[in-house]
């Protein structure tokens, strides 16, 4: 669940924000400067607190009356990256991963079929002229507006079960070595899942390399005019056999440039920029999508690995991608996200301290994925979820509780339950009460170690029997913002990931 605390600057001590994930949760309106879901009565707003006169409290009372009772949150279970027959290996149509999703018992289905899954390689200098494309299955060729009919065919079907559209994009790839001294395609599995876009449109021009509807014209394919220029001359001083050949050679060139519409990134660099990336995320932003990073510590292409006769395919693992840019509203803690991204003082932490400075306009947030494609021994629909709280069941509450972080992910042998995470005010003397209560679904006792981290360190590890209770202080620190989160791994395997509470003192 999203748990960030904002605290007024005229309050002594400081305010919270916490929630209780039961099946009776109310969960209030935004009171001040407080963000969506702070509950109702808030502890430690004042150092030395003095009992207000009677009709001040008649007042009150007759003030919070006039107020509709709140909603209840909705507790939803979600998957996400899955992939059909859309994508180049999937196996299952959209209907029968729908099914099979709608049988274990999930609520949400956030389809994210690859996008595209087009290569295209060509030999200097004439790349756009001599050159080899390869096209795989992707919901570019398929189309994007069939994809999207089928999910809203799946939303008429079943009624019961929330489907979201998503897709997974490769914003850029490139090419090192030759033809004749193994040719690799690099990085092109640094991957994005967007979540949320519903217009086909908003998919047509995405800004990633071989979509030509999300490029920009390229005027350096003009330089080939000089040719034309020069026949044109030729042929006015009565050199006509220069003029001929100019003409030829201007056109091979301009041939040769093709693509014309792309992204301003060539293919051939040296080194993968970040740039592409970015474009990315800010395009998504701005037409209301969620952008994660998947996968950002792959190991599978980390070698390379020979895809077709001479040619391989190799993307390094990427953890400091969440570093390198900016805006994005997360990454996959499951599987691939767990040994650098998510250690204490690893990149997550070094992104939440970056937000708390105000280096950052929004935090991250770690979610589960699958990259299903099939059900195989050890991966089904259901081996990671993203346990949300939402204000309704609707698709765009479920956007945006991933918006608003206000979720935790579990990798489940049997599925831990997060019932509490929250930070309070405690009283004069500066403290900070954080309370973590965790349970099992099937409510036998089970040993689990925690592991609880402030602003990238440890300040509490410990092996317990679940279901399980900690409370303890922690002091403040004056004028600091600070970041919580928890992780919990069962006996059987089990994780869970909460994601980050925020505190701010007042300075």
């Amino acid at each position: 669940m999203k748990m960030c605390c904002r605290v007024s600057r005229n309050s002594t001590v400081g305010a919270c924000l916490g929630f209780a994930l039961g099946p009776r949760s109310p969960f209030r309106e935004p009171q001040g400067s407080l963000p969506y879901g702070a509950p109702l009565s808030l502890r430690g707003l004042r150092a030395n607190p003095q009992p207000p006169p009677c009709g001040i409290l008649l007042l009150l009372a007759l003030f919070f009356l006039s107020f509709p009772e709140p909603s209840l949150a909705v507790i939803l279970r979600a998957v996400t990256h899955i992939h059909s027959k859309f994508s180049p290996t999937g196996e299952q149509s959209l209907e029968a991963i729908a099914e099979r999703i709608r049988d274990k018992g999930i609520d949400v289905f956030i389809p994210t079929d690859t996008f595209l899954a087009t290569w295209e390689y060509g030999l200097w200098p004439l790349r756009g002229l001599v050159r080899k494309k390869v096209v795989h299955p992707s919901v570019s060729v398929s189309g994007v507006d069939r994809y999207l009919s089928e999910i809203v065919d799946l939303r008429r079907k079943y009624p019961d079960l929330l489907v979201v559209p998503g897709m997974e994009v490769a914003p850029y790839y490139r090419w090192e070595g030759a033809p004749w001294k193994k040719l690799t395609l690099v990085d092109w599995h640094r991957h994005f899942l967007i979540l949320g876009l519903e217009r086909p449109e908003d998919y047509k021009q995405l800004p990633v390399m071989g979509n030509p509807g999300g490029g920009s014209w390229n005027f350096g394919i003009l330089w080939p005019a000089w040719f034309f220029v020069c026949a044109i001359v030729s042929y006015f001083i009565k050199r006509k056999r220069w003029c001929f050949g100019l003409a030829v050679i201007g056109i091979i060139f301009f041939l040769g440039g093709r693509p014309y519409h792309r992204i301003p990134e060539s293919s051939y660099l040296p080194e993968t920029p970040w740039k592409p990336y970015q474009r990315v995320i800010d395009y998504v932003n701005t037409r209301g999508g969620l952008v994660f990073w998947a996968h950002p510590e792959t190991q599978n292409w980390n070698r390379g690995q020979e895809v077709a006769d001479g040619v391989f395919l190799r993307t390094p693992p990427y953890p400091e991608a969440i570093l390198e840019t900016a805006d994005s509203h997360g990454f996959g803690v499951f599987f691939e996200g767990m040994n650098k991204v998510a250690v204490p003082g690893g990149y997550w932490d070094q992104t939440l301290e970056e937000y708390c400075r105000g280096e950052r306009r929004s935090a991250y947030w770690g979610i589960a994925e699958l990259d299903y494609r099939k059900p195989m021994r050890g991966l089904d629909v259901d081996t990671t979820q993203i346990v949300l709280e939402a204000e309704d069941r609707t698709p765009a509450a479920v956007v945006k509780s991933l918006r608003e972080g206000r979720f935790y992910t579990i990798r489940p042998a049997v599925p831990m339950l997060l019932s509490k995470w929250n930070l309070t005010a405690g009283d004069s003397s500066g403290t900070l009460l954080v309370e973590l209560e965790v349970g099992h679904q099937d409510g036998r006792p089970r040993r689990a170690r925690v592991e609880i981290v402030r602003s990238g360190q440890v300040i509490l590890r410990e092996s317990v029997h679940l279901p399980h209770r900690w409370f303890f202080k922690d002091l403040q620190s004056e004028g600091r913002c600070r970041s919580y989160r928890a992780s919990l791994q069962d006996q059987d395997g089990g994780w869970l990931y909460t994601n980050p509470l925020f505190w701010m003192a007042r300075r």
